[in-house]
C-alpha cells in the first residue's frame, strides 16, 4: 500500500495550509503520491493504494523512481530531491 519515511517529521500544519479537520477534502492518489498524515512522517503510495486520501499531497515520486521506493530495505536511506 505505502512506503512510511522515518526522519524529522515535518510541520502538517504548513503542509495543509492551515485548513481545519473539517475544510480536509479527499484528494486523488496516483502511485509515487507523497502524503503527509497527521504524523508529519511522509507516506509514498504504492501499488494497492486507496483512491484517495484526506491527507495533503506535498509531493509525487517520479514514475520510473516508484519501483526503487518499493524495493528499498527497512531503514535504507532514501532521498526526495526537489
Amino acid at each position: 500500500m505505502g512506503a512510511r519515511l522515518t526522519g524529522r517529521p515535518l510541520d502538517v500544519a504548513a503542509a495543509s495550509l492551515h485548513a481545519g479537520a473539517e475544510e480536509r477534502q479527499r484528494q486523488p492518489l496516483v502511485s509515487g503520491s507523497v502524503l503527509l498524515p497527521p504524523s508529519g512522517l511522509p507516506v509514498v503510495a504504492l501499488a494497492g493504494h486507496p483512491d484517495t486520501a484526506e491527507s495533503p499531497v506535498i509531493a509525487v515520486v517520479r514514475d520510473e523512481d516508484v519501483d526503487l521506493i518499493g524495493q528499498a530495505r527497512p531503514g535504507q536511506m532514501v532521498h526526495l530531491l526537489g
